[in-house]
């Protein structure tokens, strides 16, 4: 019996180990689709970044463009808002796309199929109202857009899907980090899907600034990026960097915050010398 004791008492405390070190620590997992633009400044259009992966092997090996103008690549990745510190830990890498024309379009075709969805991107707009209200700057992800307008009285953030339109009432500051979840109903592809997203917030503990279970998304499937700055009149500005979209929070770089790990490392710790106690009485009964 004491030999019994002892072996659940070790097996306890390497599992308590074990998650601490898991939550100290998280994975650097991989996401399902990156690009962080690391090309040469100038054209976007026919080229892709020399690290990015997760887009269709044939229709997706480099960006497009629209009719109009020609995206660029500016030299420099696009800083993460100092807000976001604590739980965006993500590296940039490369430089950045910019979009500072009527109608410019930059399009890749993606491959990316899961069930389960998460994605990060950074946008950097200095939106100018011009004289008619417009679209200035959208993502759209083949089965939902992220886009800020301007209706000359301020920019907000905007998600439309299938089930319509819904201005957050988010202004848009200089720089977002966006973050989002898709999550496919594997019932039925005609059944309403999850979507949630979050504008400089922190997904794993903030509330989500927008979210829909009405809408049909599709399933599994996010089959396309085009980034866009939709003006019609006056001069604006639209940059984006580092897409990520992965299987989970940490792998497009949202992580615990330190407060959180520290927490949940004490009341692990704290569980632990609970069984230690607890098998030691047991060890005097013996």
């Amino acid at each position: 019996m004491v030999c019994l004791i002892r072996f659940l008492r070790a097996a306890a405390l390497v599992q308590v180990a074990t998650i601490v070190n898991l939550v100290a620590s998280p994975a650097d997992a991989a996401p399902l689709l990156y690009e962080g633009f690391d090309v040469a400044t100038g054209s976007l259009h026919g080229k892709a970044g020399a690290t990015s992966f997760g887009f269709d092997p044939v229709l997706g090996t480099f960006w497009d463009k629209g009719i109009f103008d020609d995206p660029e690549v500016g030299a420099g990745s696009i800083a993460a808002p100092a807000s976001t510190a604590s739980f965006y830990t993500a590296s940039p890498v490369g430089n950045r796309v910019i979009e500072d024309f009527q109608s410019t379009v930059a399009g890749r075709t993606a491959d990316v199929n899961s069930p389960h969805l998460f994605g990060t991107f950074l946008a950097l707009l200095d939106l100018d109202p011009g004289t008619q209200p417009a679209v200035r700057a959208s993502v759209h992800f083949t089965n939902f857009s992220v886009f800020a307008e301007n209706m000359g009285a301020g920019s907000t953030w905007n998600v439309q899907t299938s089930g319509g339109t819904t201005d957050t009432g988010i202004n848009v500051d200089t720089t977002t980090l966006i973050s989002w979840e898709l999550e496919f109903d594997q019932a039925n592809s005609l059944n309403f899907d999850l979507l949630r997203v979050w504008f400089n917030n922190n997904p794993l503990s903030d509330p989500a600034d927008f979210e829909i279970t009405t809408a049909d998304l599709g399933q599994n499937v996010l089959g396309g990026l085009t980034l866009t700055n939709d003006i019609f009149l006056g001069l604006s500005t639209v940059e984006f960097d580092e897409f990520r979209i992965g299987s989970d929070w940490v792998s497009v770089g949202i992580v615990p915050e330190p407060s959180t790990m520290v927490l949940a490392s004490v009341v692990l710790v704290a569980g632990g010398l609970r069984i230690r106690r607890h098998n030691r009485y047991l060890v005097r009964l013996e």
